[in-house]
């Protein structure tokens, strides 16, 4: 713990940051990771409390659990488009940040990656994901919009687990899914109440299981190109209108189950 240490720049011949290298630097306002380092340990920056500045360049591929955990005077954050892996709870209760850019790259938002993350406004989730991980974004109720723009998610049994819903009065209000979105995975708007209103995407073909299940949900176009809605996908919705496109095959058990609304 070198709690006089304010301003870290970082050899370019480095490749990795140790695991707990900063930790608890209480005094450090800002961090430049030079574009050779492959890899941020785990811990790295943990409770970093004065942090304010991370640049890192281009070339960090993996930013390793818990990097920048408790680094409470954080409040913006961009990721290189060259990191793929984030481990878990990565920037766990840094309750200021409220900005993040994640990398074009990034194969997977890790489970409790930002929770805790009080003043989080949004968050875009770019084409390269394929999995949210549990109580990704726990205790985030500052949290109300969300870009979904994963075009090669899987349709799994609960993939989403808690990641955007949670118990602590969560907000989010806008969900937008982006224009090449194919499937709308199941329960991704699990229990979304703030959600009053979504556009699905002419791209679109299927829509998962307990995909809005109740969710805040007035009024439904769907496209003709979708093709299959999952069991539960809008049940218990305060629907008043629905248009379901001619395209559509199968219709899951209980899709529209508990609409009352519904006329």
């Amino acid at each position: 713990h070198m709690t006089n240490l304010n301003t870290v720049s970082l050899a370019n011949c480095l490749t990795a940051i140790p695991q707990y290298a900063f930790s608890g630097c209480s005094a450090l306002e800002s961090v430049t990771i030079p574009a050779s380092v492959k890899t941020i340990g785990v811990r790295a920056f943990e409770s970093c409390t004065k942090l304010t500045s991370v640049n890192i360049a281009e070339g960090v591929e993996k930013i390793d659990g818990r990097a920048f955990f408790e680094c409470d005077a954080l409040t913006t954050f961009v990721m290189p488009n060259s990191v793929t892996t984030v481990g878990y709870g990565a920037f766990d209760n840094s309750e200021s940040l409220h900005s993040v850019t994640l990398s074009s790259s990034l194969q997977a938002v890790s489970s409790n990656m930002f929770s805790g993350c009080k003043a989080l406004l949004s968050i875009s989730i770019p084409d390269s994901v394929t999995e949210i991980g549990e109580y990704a974004f726990n205790i985030t109720p500052s949290l109300n919009k969300i870009v979904w723009n994963a075009i090669a998610y899987p349709d799994i049994e609960d993939s989403f687990y808690h990641a955007f819903f949670d118990d602590y009065g969560g907000k989010i209000k806008s969900f937008i899914f982006g224009e090449n979105v194919r499937l709308i995975p199941g329960e991704i708007c699990y229990k979304l109440s703030g959600v009053k209103s979504i556009t699905i995407p002419q791209s679109v073909e299927t829509i998962g299981a307990y995909a809005f299940y109740r969710s805040g949900i007035t009024n439904l176009i769907i496209p003709n190109n979708v093709v299959s809605i999952g069991e539960n996908a809008f049940t218990s919705c305060p629907l008043q209108s629905v248009e379901i496109g001619k395209g559509v095959k199968y219709l899951g058990e209980d899709a529209f189950g508990g609409c009352f609304t519904l006329t």
